[in-house]
């Protein structure tokens, strides 16, 4: 027992340590009006597994769920320990939790011309919390060119060949910025 509390003041404090060195990653939940009770049962898992990802990095990011508001709020309440959770939590969009740092958002988008070629911790990260399946294809990418914020890929063409789409769900996007993080390669 002794062994799983020092493990778990250890995760608390690199959490707590990346609020203010960690890069900052934003899921944007305003999607969720868009969703099924099962697309948004399924967002809620790919949350928990991304904070439990993160959780585990030796240096892990900083997370923010924004637009965390009606039934999506609802289901992530019902998470056991969620309340604890050491992430930012907000019913407002982005755009508006974080206007002093507008200059700095970058919305990952699969539809984006600019590939990253590197993580800029000066740099908000935005990843599109919604499961769709494709029904509302380019959405992400619609909301940051109204928004006037900047729009990059992640470089998976380059390293990877995917059978069709390049779209990949929330906790591969995370998992994919952490393991960048650590290792510094795609």
């Amino acid at each position: 027992m002794e062994k799983w509390s020092e493990e778990k003041d250890k995760k608390m404090e690199r959490l707590t340590k990346a609020k203010e060195f960690g890069m900052k990653i934003v899921i944007d939940l305003e999607f969720s009006h868009l969703m099924t009770p099962t697309e948004i049962d399924s967002l809620v898992q790919q949350i928990m597994y991304c904070y439990a990802v993160n959780g585990r990095c030796t240096s892990p990011a900083h997370l923010w769920l924004t637009g965390c508001k009606g039934e999506m709020d609802n289901q992530l309440k019902r998470l056991p320990g969620f309340d604890k959770w050491i992430m930012e939590k907000e019913n407002r969009s982005y755009i508006e939790a974080l206007k002093h740092q507008k200059e700095n958002l970058v919305c990952l988008t699969a539809d984006a011309e600019t590939v990253l070629d590197d993580l800029d911790l000066k740099k908000i990260y935005i990843i599109g919390g919604l499961v769709d399946r494709n029904r509302w294809k380019g959405i992400t990418m619609k909301k940051a060119k109204e928004q006037g914020i900047q729009r990059a890929k992640l470089p998976i063409g380059n390293y990877l060949k995917m059978p069709s789409s390049q779209v990949l769900t929330v906790n591969q996007v995370i998992e994919i910025l952490l393991k960048f993080l650590e290792t510094r390669d795609w």
